[in-house]
This record gives structure tokens, C-alpha cells and sequence, in this order.
């Protein structure tokens, strides 16, 4: 639960004129600086190779560079157009110190909107929509050794549409989003909300309590009960009896609605049939054991 909204803060902004028929001293404006240091730029060649068309994102890690972008292929840089190209669609990984190819490349009909780095910097994961790396099948997320540039073939989950987001947590847990609805083959088959009742002498119920689905948008930084999101009117799992303090309690969900949603984030809300509300430890308080847990069964598809 939130405590008590927060205050907020208005800035008064007076403005002072002289009075009429006074003149006032005008000063001399200030020569214009720049904002950033500025870049050098230089029409010398340069070693790193040339893609034939756009790139439109750059990751780096542990000196290996990832290309994402609308490009066929890659050339040394000089190439007459035509000649020396090697194919690579839309998706490459350089050498950022000599800027040649380090031997990664997608094939088939590639698009690459979601790259991302371990925090150790020791695997690049790239996400997107392909479904081949150098020859050899790959669908939608990969990952690239960067000490050897190299793409690692022990790590292939499938997805089956287009991975478009990609996040790697402080642990190695990778997050991904996207149009897909199965992984390695499996989909969503059961859906169960996990709380713990607070060691608070009020906080169990006797009113029955029902998740329904978050419509509003909201933070964790700055929802408060009277800021409080709009609910969905239909009930995905009900729960009476939840009379007990300090207990784990489980709703079972309809699996349909969350599963139409693996591809966003997802909200849900507790809410009381009457006037007597259930008190559980939220995401921020308390050990982590006790914080609401969604868990997800998935079965072959």
C-alpha cells in the first residue's frame, strides 16, 4: 500500500518592468558558446568498413560493435559500389578497433530493433526478426561473445514473432518484449498471483477480493491512493477467506488475459467486495520473499 499523497511544489515566477518613462540601461548580450564541445569531423578515409545502407543503432561492448540497421552488406572501405561486398542484412558485428567485420552477420530477412550487453560486458544479446546468423538458423535473439566476437550457438529461446525490446538485469536475467507469443515452443497455460499478508493485527479480511486488471496509466514513484489508477470491470481470479496476518496466499488467474499481454507490461489490482481491504506487502517493502509474485506455467503449443 501507498502512504499519504505527496506534496507538490508550485514555482512563482514574478516578472519586474521599470516603470513607465523611465528608461533603463540595455546590456550587451553574451557572445554565443556552444552547448557541447565541439566535433571534428574530416573527409580523410577512414579503415572501418562501409555498409550498403542505413544504420540505425550502435551497441558497443568489450570492443565489439553491433550494427543494427536497413543494410545488405558490408564492404572494406574504398570498395568500388559492387565490388568486395560480403552479405549482411541489416545486422553486423565489427572490430571497433580495426573496424572490420568480426564475423557475425544475419542472413534470411532480417529486422534488429533490440540490442543489449550483459553488465559484465562479456555477451552482446541482439533481438529482432531473423531467422538465420552466418548460415545457420537463429530466430530472433542471439547472443555474441565479445572476447571472440563470435556468435554462441547454446543460446536460442525462439521466440516466435519479432523480439523489439531487450533488458539484462544486474543478475543476468534477460527481460525481452516483442510481438511474440511462444517461447522455444511453449505458451502461456496457467497464470497465479502470489501475496503475503503484512504481520499488521488488521490485515487480514473477510470480505471476498477479486484481480482485475490496471486500465490507468501510474509509477511506483508516484501513485498514491488518491492518484490511484482506473480498474477493469472484468475479474480474472477471486479470492475469501484471506483472514490470516502473515500467511502466502494464491489467486488463480484466467491464463487467456495475461497471456494476450506478454508483450507489455502488465498491471494488476487487489480490490475488496466491501470496506474491509486485505493488507500485503508491496514490491518495496518487506523481505523478498514476501513480495507479490506472478507466476507463469507454459506448456507446449
Amino acid at each position: 500500500m501507498k502512504g499519504p499523497g505527496r506534496r507538490g511544489r508550485i514555482a512563482t515566477v514574478a516578472a519586474l518592468a521599470p516603470a513607465a518613462g523611465v528608461l533603463a540601461p540595455v546590456a550587451a548580450a553574451p557572445p554565443a558558446t556552444a552547448l557541447t564541445e565541439p566535433v571534428g569531423f574530416t573527409a580523410d578515409r577512414q579503415p572501418a568498413h562501409q555498409t550498403i545502407g542505413i544504420v540505425w543503432s550502435l551497441t558497443e561492448a568489450n570492443g565489439a560493435v553491433h550494427a543494427g540497421g536497413t543494410f545488405s552488406s558490408v564492404r572494406p572501405a574504398g570498395t568500388p559500389a559492387g565490388g568486395g561486398s560480403t552479405p549482411a542484412v541489416n545486422s553486423a558485428v565489427f572490430d571497433a578497433e580495426t573496424g572490420a567485420p568480426a564475423g557475425t552477420r544475419s542472413s534470411g530477412t532480417a529486422t534488429v530493433p533490440a540490442p543489449a550487453v550483459s553488465p559484465d560486458e562479456s555477451t552482446l544479446y541482439v533481438g529482432g526478426y531473423f531467422n538465420a546468423v552466418n548460415g545457420t538458423s537463429a530466430d530472433g535473439l542471439v547472443t555474441v561473445d565479445t572476447a571472440t566476437r563470435t556468435w554462441r550457438a547454446g543460446f536460442s529461446p525462439n521466440p516466435s514473432a519479432t523480439v523489439r525490446a531487450l533488458d539484462v538485469a544486474s543478475n543476468g536475467t534477460v527481460h525481452t518484449g516483442g510481438d511474440f507469443r511462444s517461447v522455444n515452443g511453449q505458451v502461456l497455460e496457467a497464470a497465479r498471483i502470489r501475496f503475503r499478508t503484512s504481520s499488521d493485527p488488521t490485515a487480514g479480511s473477510t470480505d471476498s477480493h477479486s484481480v482485475v486488471p490496471v486500465t490507468g496509466a501510474w509509477t511506483d514513484s508516484t501513485v498514491t491512493y488518491s492518484s490511484r489508477p482506473a480498474l477493469a470491470v472484468s475479474v480474472l481470479g477471486t479470492i475469501t477467506g484471506a483472514t490470516a496476518v502473515s500467511t502466502d496466499h494464491s489467486v488463480e488467474l484466467s491464463a487467456p488475459a495475461p497471456g494476450g499481454a506478454l508483450r507489455s507490461s502488465y498491471s494488476l489490482a487487489l480490490t475488496s467486495s466491501g470496506t474491509d481491504s486485505l493488507r500485503v506487502w508491496s514490491g518495496e517493502a518487506g523481505p523478498a520473499a514476501s513480495r507479490p509474485q506472478l507466476v507463469l506455467t507454459f506448456g507446449a503449443e
